[in-house]
């Protein structure tokens, strides 16, 4: 079911959250190994971790984005994922690239 105010989901939005914490924390920690502050490097921590976290919600809706742009209606028991493949409008381009981008994002994820 799509959400009529941000096409597709809410994906877009919390994509940025953890890339921001994480890009910000991992900067503070380089900082810090010049000129080490407590309360600044545990700042940097606090970020990397809540990025960290961030990116499990942020990689489940992206999956539910990618199910819901390729085959909008509701979801059943029915139809298995080869059937969806192939009834889908897409190109074997756009297929290889969303692989490429669920499998690289899943393992930075898990990272």
């Amino acid at each position: 079911m799509t959400n009529e105010f941000i096409s597709p989901n809410w994906h877009v939005v919390l994509l940025h959250s953890p890339l921001g914490l994480l890009t910000v924390g991992v900067l503070i920690e380089i900082i810090s190994c010049v000129c080490p502050k407590g309360g600044f490097r545990a700042a940097g921590r606090w970020m990397m971790l809540l990025g960290a976290l961030l990116a499990i919600p942020t990689a489940t809706l992206g999956i539910y984005a990618f199910r819901d742009v390729v085959t909008p209606a509701p979801v059943t028991v029915g139809p298995h994922w080869q059937q969806i493949v192939q009834q889908s409008k897409w190109s074997d381009v756009q297929w290889e690239f969303m692989e490429d981008h669920i499998w690289m994002n899943s393992v930075a994820v898990v990272l």
